[in-house]
C-alpha cells in the first residue's frame, strides 16, 4: 500500500502531505491511570486518525510511543 502511495506520486508527479501528530502527556495518563488507560487513549486517538483520513487516502503509522504520521496523497 505504501508502495502504492509514493510510486503513484512519483509517475504523476503529484505531491506527498505528511501530517504529524504528538500525543502530549500520554506518560502522564499512564503513570495515574497504569498503562492499560494509556494503550486505550493510544487505540483511540488512531481510530480517530483513520476514521478520518483513510477515506481521503491517507495512511496511519505509528512511529513511537505517543507519535502517528498519516501519508496522504497530494
Amino acid at each position: 500500500l505504501y508502495a502504492h502511495v509514493f510510486s503513484h506520486a512519483q509517475t504523476a508527479g503529484d505531491p506527498i502531505t505528511l501530517v504529524q501528530v504528538a500525543l502530549d502527556r500520554l506518560a502522564d495518563v499512564i503513570a495515574a491511570a497504569g498503562q492499560p488507560a494509556g494503550d486505550q487513549v493510544v487505540l483511540g486517538v488512531m481510530t480517530l486518525l483513520n476514521r478520518h483520513f483513510e477515506p481521503l487516502g491517507g495512511i496511519v503509522c505509528r512511529l513511537g510511543a505517543s507519535v502517528f504520521s498519516v501519508i496522504l496523497p497530494a
